[in-house]
């Protein structure tokens, strides 16, 4: 599967897993309550979820070419030679931004990528501050880029100084 998104495939993994329906019925009612819970909801629900996402059995995996519209390489190319500031945001994990970024030329082999992906807001300006070392080739174009995973530009933009720390990578 890593192999597959690694080479810009979107992947699905389909397996599948029979239980009772006792164990369905207690379940429902932990994850039920987790939803209600007034702090850390996501961290209930995701733990009580994660109770039942064990021991499945494979039963198959799909990948498919994940193709940006006509022309969008294009688009993007003419606005970043006009000088305008190119970002992409995607909801996706990491590999598949990284992928659009190449398929959309935002991105090359010769570019060091780094990755902001910190679990807490101190973890994502260390490694900001690590970033900065942006470097910008004779030809004005840069040689390096920043991939940021979305829980982490959640914490950068929770936090004003880790905001302006980031925005100075623009």
């Amino acid at each position: 599967m890593d192999k597959y998104a690694g080479s810009g495939l979107r992947t699905l993994l389909l397996a599948e897993k029979v239980i009772s329906q006792e164990e369905y019925q207690e379940w429902r009612h932990e994850y039920s309550e987790a939803s209600k819970a007034m702090s850390k909801r996501d961290e209930r629900m995701a733990e009580v979820a994660s109770k039942l996402e064990q021991q499945f059995n494979l039963v198959g995996a799909t990948a498919i070419e994940d193709k940006l519209q006509d022309d969008v390489d294009k688009a993007i190319s003419a606005m970043k030679e006009a000088g305008i500031r190119v970002w992409v945001l995607t909801g996706d994990k990491i590999e598949t931004a990284i992928n659009i970024g190449f398929s959309c030329q935002l991105l090359n082999d010769k570019m060091e990528l780094y990755l902001i992906d910190g679990k807490s807001k101190q973890e994502c300006l260390t490694q900001i501050s690590d970033s900065r070392r942006l470097q910008i080739n004779s030809e004005g174009l840069r040689t390096s880029a920043t991939v940021v995973s979305g829980d982490s530009l959640f914490k950068i933009m929770a936090s004003d100084r880790i905001t302006k720390q980031f925005l100075k990578l623009a």
